[in-house]
């Protein structure tokens, strides 16, 4: 599992890669920050 920061029309999205593609996070949870950075942090990951 990889998780990725994108834009979508501008605006920072946190996403998933499933194969070719991205799941966009954001669209799932709107609660869950965009920031992919804090998401990091949070989880204890970086």
């Amino acid at each position: 599992m990889k998780i990725v920061g994108f834009l979508l029309a501008g605006s920072p999205r946190l996403g998933l890669i499933e194969g070719d593609q991205v799941i966009d996070l954001n669209a799932v949870d709107a609660n869950l920050s965009s920031d992919l950075g804090a998401v990091l942090e949070k989880t204890g990951e970086i």
